[in-house]
């Protein structure tokens, strides 16, 4: 009886890097605040403004670690860069200021840098406008009807 063995590969391929969705622990959020204006209707009543959304947040954060960088997840929202302002937790202003924006659409960062670092222990407020579309897909903010006993669509 005769024993077969198939050969090892020359080269093994390495495995795909693991993605680290997760936001760096320097900011810690401890306040949300937000206003969101829908615009749920047709084109005759809205225009160009059907089935979108418009609003602004107010994240409230601890700075754990200096750092010149605010990442926050978000996806398929325009965010108003010229309108973003940092505050100091008071409400005063931070004296940083924003240099540039990016975006990792692998994994929905929206990266804010800043002209230098935020300071450790200290708590800063962001303001953030931004616009989306009404999503018809079953997740984010979406839109739904059905049709009532009366054949009505609602």
């Amino acid at each position: 009886m005769t024993s077969s063995t198939s050969p090892l590969p020359s080269t093994l391929t390495p495995p795909p890097p693991i993605i680290n969705y997760r936001l760096p622990a320097n900011l810690k959020p401890t306040l949300y605040e937000l206003t969101i204006k829908p615009y749920i209707g047709t084109n005759e009543t809205y225009g160009d403004k059907a089935f979108t959304y418009e609003g602004t947040m107010k994240m409230t954060f601890d700075c754990l670690n200096a750092t010149n960088k605010i990442i926050f997840h978000t996806l398929e929202q325009k965010i108003n860069s010229s309108k973003l302002v940092l505050l100091n937790g008071d409400g005063s202003p931070s004296g940083l200021s924003i240099t540039s924006t990016d975006i990792d659409l692998l994994r929905d960062f929206f990266i804010i840098n800043l002209n230098g670092a935020c300071i450790q222990s200290q708590n800063y407020v962001l303001v953030v406008e931004y616009t989306g579309v009404i999503r018809v897909e079953l997740n984010g903010f979406y839109r739904s009807s059905y049709l009532a006993s009366n054949g009505e669509t609602r």
